[in-house]
């Protein structure tokens, strides 16, 4: 065998790239015998054990199972027995059930990859990034100390500068009335800005029908009626670069004109406006808005202005945001129809929202007075959200000050994050507990009512979520459940209802049942998610059906097109469908047009379908260059295949689930699950007393729906951001008490330990990754060990992980260059398309993002994590980019390009590989256990 010594003249950039790529092979290797039968054997025990092929084992996948799943608290406080039974006789079968099946075959929604390849993606990656960390090399730490981590982090956005008031130093948004012309805050979808900017009311006299005999002595009785029209601003902008023209028009719609709307597009596109698209909102309750010489009262009641028949006054002095809760949602529905091009461009919308006979070019006075009312609305709404922004900076700068300390204290002694969770046993009293859980619990609060204030009262969809809500908590049997849990066992009612769920039913066999289907187990379970799954199926075949029979699908000539995306998406072949998205992403052209014409799918186009995919290919070119045509009819051909194939995606994945539910794997599963997880946690529940943590909750509730009823039903529109800031703040004292009660409780009255050992488990895993500081040696691999599979060529060797190398840096480079590109263009509005809110109410969800960001963090190299590996992770959520970003198709050519030649000419590189296993089997097996296993009272051990 060829001696390795000359692996020590390897720079340390080279040695941790080399062991990095052997790492990735045995993780990959373990990943794909784990769809092989009966494969869980050998995780070891409790699992029933089989002989397997010679050269197949999984000691990666095995040390993370006994050390980290199988020793998880929840699980490990179970009987013994009762862990050996639910791996061995339940989660054993069902994995082997699970690989005979090709669930994990289905193709992605967003035409990226199938399910178990992204699933093993995200999974090799995450366990890439722990046993990177974990195990080292020799000149690791030189490597770790080295420079090569700083151009990683050039592109990363700065933080909030946490200081008091740091929310109101930057912020720069809406500072008062926008103006109808400020053109640049306008947020466009598809070059398109729609906004409701007033509503009109239109009084019409009703007669009131009366009797025949009323009728002879009496005159008609008038009533007077109102409607409402929702004045939309219309703008559209022309231009690139920065450089546009914008045009801008209003046009009045009552609300059957949104519902005729909706109407006229599920018949144009009904794959998409039935799979992508939201119900048009309903009418709400509630929605008169309130008395402007009232204001003064928050009493919803007398909020609202009742005018007489007889007077001659517009409503506009007496009533003000009338409607206010169907204009924002109004405005959100028509943010969602802008943000897909195909309904943005087509004739159907273009006509709603530009039409010459009811277009006009300014507001009349009352509309105008309406407008700047609600724009001064809106300002209020985002004014609080600043008041609780300013508060929550003050707390995160005093918070971060003290967690500074902690941090430092955490990183040297991993086991000191337990010693906090044992104030519980020291204090009586939430006054008692040391300053930083005291700020940490003021920061809570703080979070807890800016999520109450942006969930149910300002965003565009608020009231319709809050209504919801409202009745949920209405019709949730609070007394039933607070009976149950203070005089029932826990334990016996949930196995009972388990019980219930899962009793056998008859089979009712009918003339289409397949002789497999009727050997199916069936229960109530499964027949009630079986029945919503068919639903949704019969959805789906109504609206296949239209397409097919309707244009331009009901010719002929698509039929061969229409063969192949049913071949596509019904194909069980991972393999295939991976090489055809390569295909596509090599060759720069759209997944569907590849699908059309590959060869891998079928024999090749004849002349005469050759011809029909060239007018498909012209009605894409089409369809990607809607900004300039604005007739989404020109790409009708593309659009419907397209809403066919993701119909048809949907169908598969419906009927992959169907399958599932009808094994009886999946319910024992289930049943045995929840036993497994639900018992431990009930026992310390019924311990300390959750009855009654369950009225304080309930009480809560109670107090917390009357709150926002009061403000959803007219309170808002005239309650200052500083009263409904201390509104909510005055809400969470007044019950932080009963949740303090509860948190202490679980702690002391868990006789298992199952919360201390939560903590613990955590624990290990910061004590696995820092044991490379602690006993080096017992976690370095050493080359020069190493029995190569094959004499090895040290030049060869060396240019290929070179080659990986550069490789591996000029993926990290493109992904900065689209990552630091995609920030400016968030920066630039973006955001607001993605989120489907304003530009204002954008910039201040961003701000809250990065008001919090980096708080707890704590830096990847001080956990031992080397930031690139980190990198390395988020590459593998790429595969959700957004179908038709041209930029996320061109870097996902790059990325593949890339990736070729990381995996290329590695022959040298995986000679070494059996060996690394070997070694990787040893270093990990002689490891002590982390955690207690199997409910033994085991300490943690360094």
């Amino acid at each position: 065998m060829s001696d390795l010594e000359f692996i020590d003249s390897f720079t340390p950039a080279q040695e941790h790239f080399l062991r990095k790529a052997l790492l990735e092979l045995c993780i990959k290797k373990e990943l794909h015998w784990l769809s092989v039968p009966n494969s869980v054997s050998l995780l070891g025990p409790p699992f029933r054990q089989f002989n397997h092929p010679q050269g197949i084992e999984m000691p990666i996948l095995k040390h993370f199972f006994q050390n980290y799943i199988k020793t998880f608290p929840l699980i490990a406080s179970n009987p013994e027995m009762e862990q050996i039974e639910f791996w061995r006789d339940t989660v054993h079968p069902f994995i082997d059930s699970f690989n005979k099946k090709h669930i994990s075959d289905s193709i992605e929604r967003k035409e990226s990859v199938t399910k178990r390849h992204q699933i093993n993606s995200r999974l090799s990656s995450l366990l890439i990034m722990f046993y990177n960390s974990m195990i080292i090399s020799k000149k690791e730490f030189q490597y770790l100390d080295s420079d090569h981590l700083r151009e990683s982090d050039k592109g990363k956005l700065d933080k909030l500068s946490r200081a008091p008031n740091a929310a109101k130093q930057s912020f720069d948004a809406f500072q008062g009335t926008r103006s109808l012309e400020d053109y640049e805050r306008m947020v466009f979808s598809n070059n398109i800005n729609v906004n409701i900017v007033a509503v009109d009311i239109i009084n019409v006299d009703v007669n009131a029908e009366k009797s025949s005999w009323s009728s002879l002595f009496n005159s008609p009785e008038t009533k007077r009626k109102s409607h409402y029209l929702f004045v939309l601003q219309v703008t559209k902008r022309e231009g690139a670069s920065g450089k546009f023209s914008y045009k801008s028009h209003f046009i009045s719609k009552s609300y059957s004109d949104f519902k005729r709307l909706e109407a006229d597009l599920k018949k144009k596109y009904p794959g998409l406006m039935t799979t992508d698209i939201t119900r048009l909102p309903k009418k709400l309750s509630n929605d008169s808005g309130h008395s402007a010489t009232d204001s003064s009262s928050s009493s919803s009641s007398d909020s609202v202005s009742v005018v007489s028949g007889t007077s001659k006054k517009p409503r506009y002095a007496n009533q003000r945001y009338h409607r206010e809760k169907l204009r924002l949602a109004l405005r959100g529905y028509m943010a969602s129809l802008l943000a897909k091009p195909e309904i943005a461009h087509c004739d159907i919308l273009q006509h709603f929202i530009d039409d010459k006979k009811r277009n006009f070019d300014k507001l009349t006075e009352s509309q105008e007075e309406d407008y700047i009312s609600r724009m001064d609305l809106e300002k209020r709404r985002l004014l609080t959200q600043i008041e609780f922004q300013e508060e929550t900076a003050k707390s995160v700068y005093d918070l971060s000050k003290k967690f500074e300390d902690f941090k430092k204290q955490l990183l040297e002694d991993p086991e000191s994050l337990s010693q906090i969770f044992a104030e519980f046993s020291k204090t009586k009293t939430m006054e008692e507990v040391s300053p930083l859980l005291k700020t940490f619990f003021e920061w809570c609060k703080l979070e807890i009512a800016a999520t109450l204030y942006q969930v149910f009262l300002s965003q565009d969809n608020s009231s319709e979520w809050f209504r919801k809500c409202l009745k949920f908590h209405r019709f949730f049997p609070y007394s039933m459940c607070y009976g149950i849990l203070k005089f029932a066992n826990p334990m016996k009612v949930m196995t009972r209802i388990v019980d219930m769920l899962l009793i056998s039913v008859p089979t009712v066999n009918m003339p289409w049942s397949s002789s497999e289907d009727k050997k199916k187990v069936n229960n109530l379970l499964s027949m009630m998610f079986i029945m919503l799954l068919d639903e949704d199926l019969q959805d789906y075949s109504k609206e296949r059906t239209k397409l097919l029979e309707e244009g331009p699908l009901n010719l002929s000539e698509f039929s061969p097109f229409v063969k192949r995306i049913m071949d596509y998406v019904a194909s069980h072949d991972i393999e295939v469908a991976d090489q055809i998205k390569e295909e596509s992403i090599l060759n720069e052209e759209n997944l569907l047009l590849t699908i059309f014409k590959t060869e891998k799918l079928g024999k090749k186009l004849s002349d005469a379908e050759y011809a029909t995919y060239q007018k498909i290919e012209q009605s894409y070119q089409k369809y990607v260059s809607m900004e300039d045509h604005k007739n989404v009819d020109e790409a009708a051909v593309f659009v419907s295949l397209q809403q066919l194939w993701q119909l048809e995606v949907r169908s598969r994945d419906k009927e992959l689930m169907k399958q599932l539910w009808k094994e009886p794997e999946l319910t024992q599963l289930i049943k045995k699950f929840l036993v497994v997880f639900y018992n431990p946690l009930m026992t310390v529940m019924k311990q300390c007393e959750i009855h009654t943590a369950f009225r304080d909750f309930q009480l809560f509730m109670n107090d917390l729906m009357e709150e926002l009823k009061q403000l959803d039903e007219g309170g808002i529109y005239f309650t200052s951001p500083v009263e409904i800031f201390n509104r909510f703040k005055t809400l969470l004292n007044k019950h932080e008490r009963g949740f303090w009660r509860l948190l202490r409780d679980l702690y002391l009255k868990d006789d298992k330990k199952i919360f201390t050992g939560l903590i613990e488990w955590v624990q290990s895993f910061l004590l696995a990754l820092r044991r490379k500081n602690s006993e080096p040696e017992s976690v370095t691999v050493h080359f020069t060990k190493m029995q190569p599979t094959a004499p090895v060529d040290p030049q060869l060797l060396k240019q290929q992980v070179d080659n990986r190398m550069e490789a591996i840096l000029a993926k990290r480079r493109i992904i900065r260059h689209y990552l630091e590109k995609q920030s400016r263009k968030d920066d630039s509005g973006g955001n607001a398309v993605k989120q489907g809110v304003t530009r204002d109410q954008a910039e201040i969800n961003a701000r809250w993002e990065k008001l919090n960001n980096g708080l707890f963090e704590v830096q990847d190299a001080d956990l031992g994590v080397d930031n690139e590996d980190y990198d390395e992770l988020e590459l593998a959520k790429l595969g959700d980019l957004e179908e038709g970003d041209k930029e996320a198709q061109l870097l996902l050519r790059d990325l593949t390009k890339y990736d070729k030649m990381v995996d290329q000419n590695t022959s040298e590189i995986e000679k070494l590989a059996s060996s690394m296993h070997a070694q990787l089997r040893d270093i990990l097996e002689s490891l002590p256990l982390p955690t207690r296993v199997l409910g033994t009272k085991e300490p943690i051990k360094k």
